[in-house]
């Protein structure tokens, strides 16, 4: 009664196997795209903060000259960073909290349904964290050095961040 009929093993997948591989593929598409919206982002910031370093020249030579070492510079230089980047990544992850809904709710034009089951949990918050904390660490490091780097005499002097723009580049 039961000949010619079968089961088929699959390996475990969040897809069917005839379409996993269009999917993995449009995934990795998209993965490059977020990493290059990360990149430029994070690239702002690196300019913001190389800005506001040389904003912050005088101060950076004042605290020099009393005693600081170049480390202690580097470190709140970088908690800076840090702390902008981490809530960076806490507004977006606020801003996924709120998408979410609204992601399950597109109706697409298809005659297949479409569920999409988009959760924040806590892989997806440990994942924000440790790239908020790693790109607030890579792009706040060359900041935080040149910054801490300076020719104190010209910087006390307050003379103009033209000569220091020269050097800096």
């Amino acid at each position: 009664d039961n000949e010619g009929r079968g089961i088929k093993v699959a390996p475990v997948g969040l897809f069917l196997p005839q379409i996993r591989d269009s999917v993995m593929g449009l995934s990795g598409v998209l993965m490059a795209v977020v990493g290059l919206v990360l990149l430029i982002a994070c690239m702002n910031l690196a300019n913001l903060l190389l800005a506001r370093a040389t904003e912050r020249r005088k101060e950076i030579a004042v605290r020099l000259a009393i005693g600081a070492n170049r480390g202690r510079l580097i470190r709140q230089l970088l908690t800076e960073s840090v702390l902008l980047s981490v809530l960076g990544g806490v507004l977006g992850l606020l801003i996924a909290f709120f998408i979410t809904d609204y992601v399950g709710k597109i109706k697409l034009p298809m005659d297949v349904s479409l569920t999409f089951d988009l959760r924040v949990d806590w892989r997806v918050l440990v994942f924000a964290l440790g790239v908020s904390v790693v790109t607030g660490v890579l792009f706040g490091l060359l900041p935080a050095l040149q910054s801490s780097k300076l020719d104190l005499v010209s910087s006390l002097k307050d003379e103009g961040a033209v000569a220091g723009m020269r050097r800096t580049r």
